[in-house]
């Protein structure tokens, strides 16, 4: 089975809350944003937010969001997987 990794270069995705366009873009709703750092009673701010793969096993490879990307910060490529038939049905990925 061939599986996408998804990696993404934090260093050039600094401020994911103000751009969004991966998590407009992707068919599969691949991408998650999450926050960084919680602090009680206090509103997060842009910088606080996280972007990662998270359902990266839905991704089909059409590369939309690494096209959409304005800072090249994302990158996928295809890896072929022995046995993942098994651990996709465990819920434990490789």
């Amino acid at each position: 089975m061939i599986l996408m990794e998804i990696t993404i270069d934090h260093e050039k995705c600094k401020v994911p809350a103000k751009c969004r366009k991966c998590l407009e873009v992707c068919p599969q709703a691949v991408f998650k944003m999450h926050l960084a750092k919680i602090e009680k009673y206090t509103e997060a701010e842009d910088k606080d937010w996280h972007l990662e793969p998270w359902y990266w096993p839905s991704c089909s490879g059409c590369m939309e969001c690494v096209k959409k990307c304005p800072l090249n910060a994302i990158k996928v490529k295809a890896r072929k997987i022995e046995g993942i038939q098994r651990l996709i049905g465990t819920g434990k990925y490789a």
